[in-house]
């Protein structure tokens, strides 16, 4: 068995991706967990929580092999997102646990499009706050630079009146020594 995302758990005996081509990003998914105990007092709503979080579904259908699924009836929802049915592929119609299989399939591609929509929202902050921070970061540079080039400025005004001064004083030390002594 393929490893989930929590450590120690196998809960989730399969997982079905729901569309043959997923759009960018998350993969709308749907985790099926099977039971052959019809008398099991099993939590099933913490149960495929907890499978679905470790398959990384968003939907989740718990079979149980039998006439009723605990607590009776033959199915037993949870929420949008799980469901648990009673079947026997011996005597029931197949056509339950294949609308159990659409309704869940449905589910869990509206609940990816909503993390996906949620992903994108988040990403467009993320780009703001970049651009505010790569704003103020450019003009942190700008002004550093400004000072830089202000001082660089006074620093060639000062080599240029150096320059200036000390061939001066060449020029005039020249003159003075082809001066004839008097």
């Amino acid at each position: 068995m393929v490893p989930g995302l929590l450590s120690r758990c196998k809960k989730g005996d399969g997982v079905l991706e729901v569309l043959e081509q997923p759009r960018p990003g998350r993969c709308p998914r749907l985790v099926v967990e099977m039971t052959t105990d019809s008398t099991s007092r099993r939590d099933w709503f913490d149960y495929l929580d907890e499978a679905q979080r470790n398959r990384d579904a968003q939907s989740a259908l718990g079979i149980v092999h039998g006439a009723e699924v605990p607590g009776g009836g033959l199915v037993r929802s949870y929420g949008a997102d799980k469901t648990v049915i009673a079947y026997d592929p011996e005597q029931d119609d197949p056509r339950l646990l294949n609308l159990a299989l659409y309704f869940l399939r449905c589910q869990a591609i509206h609940a990816s499009s909503r993390w996906q929509s949620a992903n994108a929202r988040e990403a467009g902050e993320q780009v703001t706050d970049l651009a505010t921070l790569t704003e103020r970061k450019l003009e942190s540079i700008r002004v550093r630079f400004t000072e830089v080039q202000r001082c660089a400025s006074k620093g060639i005004a000062d080599v240029d009146a150096l320059r200036s001064g000390v061939s001066r004083l060449i020029a005039e030390l020249l003159n003075d020594l082809e001066k004839p002594d008097s």
